[in-house]
């Protein structure tokens, strides 16, 4: 089978190198990098390029929809960072002094609720293919829990359903993802991004940071 691959290989090199000496096929560094992946997807089994960078990397205005529409009001800032050559990242939210009801996040006392601070993961692995990442929390009350988050696209527009599971392995969180998916609770359908389709609310809707990496 190596060797039929080898084969397959150079009869791809030797093709383009005779397209680019007869002046048919202009050279590009796009080429190249087909080349490249295609040798590397042969090589690993795969057929394809591997995934390297989560889609969703950088910076993102967060907005709450439900009942049809979105928030104009920026509801936390999300970041994401994605480590090169690995499926694997991180994932912080930074969320507002307040939650958006008249008393904030205090409690009747008045004081900020202990649980209440930014969202700070790290990404255990994601798949862009399947549009999902699990996240396993640093610190807080959910610490070392696992979680999923999942991403789409409307119109343009991305949004991302946070499942907050904080189960205690990687079996049980994959486990809940696809019961949840599996009794309607969660839904991948563009059509319910704005309605029920995140444990039965709306996604949220992420918008890319203007001039922030």
């Amino acid at each position: 089978m190596k060797t039929i691959q080898k084969i397959f290989i150079f009869c791809i090199l030797v093709v383009l190198l005779a397209c680019s000496q007869a002046n048919m096929v202009e050279k590009s560094q796009a080429d190249t990098n087909l080349l490249v992946g295609l040798v590397a997807g042969i090589e690993q089994g795969k057929g394809q390029t591997l995934e390297t960078l989560i889609a969703v990397r950088g910076s993102w205005e967060q907005y709450s929809c439900f009942n049809g529409t979105c928030s104009n009001t920026i509801g936390a800032y999300v970041y994401i960072v994605s480590e090169p050559n690995t499926n694997k990242g991180l994932f912080y939210q930074e969320n507002p002094p307040t939650c958006f009801t008249p008393g904030g996040c205090n409690t009747a006392q008045g004081q900020l609720f202990a649980g209440f601070f930014p969202a700070d993961r790290s990404i255990v692995s994601f798949s862009n293919q399947e549009k999902k990442m699990l996240t396993k929390d640093i610190r807080g009350f959910s610490q070392d829990k696992y979680s999923y988050i999942l991403w789409g696209e409307l119109d343009g527009q991305t949004y991302a359903c946070d499942l907050f599971q904080n189960k205690n392995t990687e079996a049980e969180a994959l486990n809940d993802l696809n019961a949840r998916l599996s009794n309607g609770t969660v839904s991948t359908d563009p059509s319910k991004f704005k309605t029920t389709g995140c444990n039965n609310w709306g996604w949220y809707l992420w918008k890319k940071r203007a001039g922030v990496l």
